[in-house]
């Protein structure tokens, strides 16, 4: 019973802060700039969502972002499309047949290569930008499985990850 409560409690506060994070910095402007620095924000809380997922889940990865959202109680996929959508996608996000890249990021689901608990590298990408048209063509923002937040001017790193570690497949920005 108390691991329960425990994992309730966890989640709703991770609910709570990942909503807080997300709403505390919308910009309305369309800037270059502001889209970037708010997608990185959305980043980070989607990481919090997929952290909280493996915390409450035994160390077990979310199969996609939508595991993850849903564990911390984000259910409505139009909410979560207004609250965490890439800000520079078209719309506000791509809501439609697109598992992967429902809010307009692609979520990387390691479990395939490092089973249980075993954590990939922290220098993994595990979100990134769906589309290159999300921020101008001019990049897209990546996060790492070990929280670092950067931006990839023409995707060129994801890129290079693809060519040296091409056993993983990983699907590139359209």
């Amino acid at each position: 019973m108390h691991r329960h409560c425990t994992r309730l409690a966890c989640g709703v506060l991770t609910g709570v802060s990942l909503l807080l994070a997300c709403t505390s910095c919308q910009h309305l402007g369309k800037r270059f700039g502001e889209d970037v620095s708010q997608c990185q924000s959305n980043l980070r809380c989607l990481e919090i969502a997929v952290k909280a997922f493996c915390y409450d889940n035994d160390g077990q990865r979310p199969e996609k972002l939508a595991d993850a959202l849903t564990n911390i109680g984000f259910e409505d996929e139009k909410q979560v499309v207004r609250i965490v959508a890439c800000p520079g996608a078209k719309g506000g996000g791509r809501v439609g047949t697109c598992e992967r890249g429902w809010i307009g990021y692609l979520y990387i689901d390691w479990s395939e290569w490092y089973a249980g608990t075993n954590e990939p590298p922290a220098d993994y990408p595990l979100i990134y930008d769906a589309f290159l048209a999300n921020h101008r063509g001019k990049g897209v923002n990546v996060i790492s499985v070990g929280g670092k937040c950067w931006w990839d001017e023409g995707g060129l790193w994801l890129k290079a990850f693809n060519e040296r570690y091409p056993e993983y497949r990983i699907p590139m920005p359209r």
